[in-house]
């Protein structure tokens, strides 16, 4: 077989796994499960979304499989290319600059004020300071925790009074930015006609459940030491939605990890 022969017959294969996850990729995009169209998936132009999570997925499968091979080739040129370790190395390079490179694009590229969650599913992105989201407009603040508004410490003040609101959009707040969700005019409300001081804590998350507002609460909402809790929950009833909790492993072991 001749040279020229094996050098065409490696590009084409090489070219033709290229497509392969491309195509794989662009396919996959159009069949969607319905039921994770929620919390980071709503907008479709959201990076989490089901249909650019698997097409940047693919970009990075191209890079890992190319970057590979050219560098499987560049060894095979050096001196010392007999070393065991050296291909090893590679690709874990390759699969560090791949993850860096994606970290650093998706930060400058967010168009949504959500993000994946391991055993919350999603919740908002934490840390936000006058975000304005592009599916509505609304502007975002948010805590360390994904918490709308909220500035306090976990600790309150002997005079203090501290509601914590769980829930979905209604109690978040979509579509309304800052002191015009209801949690903020309750706030107000009552520092008017009660003679303390009253903290309502914002805890609520489009699209979650009674399953993310009971995890909430254990992972981070009783720390703030609330004397009411207000719950307010419509997503339950849709059928899908009931498997939120089947979604996460039971195991204590892999919800530490």
């Amino acid at each position: 077989m001749k040279k020229s022969f094996k050098i065409f017959l490696f590009l084409t294969l090489w070219a033709c796994m290229n497509a392969a996850i491309l195509l794989g990729a662009s396919t996959l995009r159009q069949v969607v499960v319905d039921s994770w169209k929620k919390g980071p998936l709503i907008d479709p132009a959201a990076p989490y979304a089901p249909e650019n999570a698997q097409w940047y997925f693919a970009i990075l499968m191209c890079w890992l499989l190319n970057g590979y091979v050219g560098g499987l080739f560049a060894i095979s040129k050096l001196k010392h290319k007999n070393q065991w370790w050296a291909p090893l190395l590679l690709l874990i390079g390759l699969m560090g600059i791949g993850e860096l490179g994606f970290r650093m694009y998706l930060s400058s590229n967010q168009t949504t004020h959500f993000r994946p969650h391991p055993t919350l599913h999603w919740m908002c992105r934490p840390n936000l300071d006058g975000f304005v989201s592009q599916s509505d407009g609304i502007v975002l603040n948010t805590n360390h925790l994904g918490m709308r508004e909220v500035t306090e410490p976990f600790t309150k003040d002997d005079n203090e009074l501290r509601i914590l609101i769980l829930g979905d959009s209604s109690n978040f707040g979509q579509g309304v930015s800052g002191t015009e969700m209801w949690s903020s005019q309750l706030e107000q409300i009552l520092n008017q006609h009660v003679n303390q001081t009253v903290t309502v804590l914002n805890a609520a998350c489009p699209g979650w459940t009674t399953y993310q507002g009971l995890e909430a609460v254990r992972e981070y909402g009783l720390k703030y030491q609330p004397d009411i809790i207000i719950a307010g929950f419509n997503n339950d009833a849709g059928p899908d939605f009931l498997t939120d909790r089947e979604r996460v492993s039971s195991s204590l072991l892999v919800r530490k990890i």
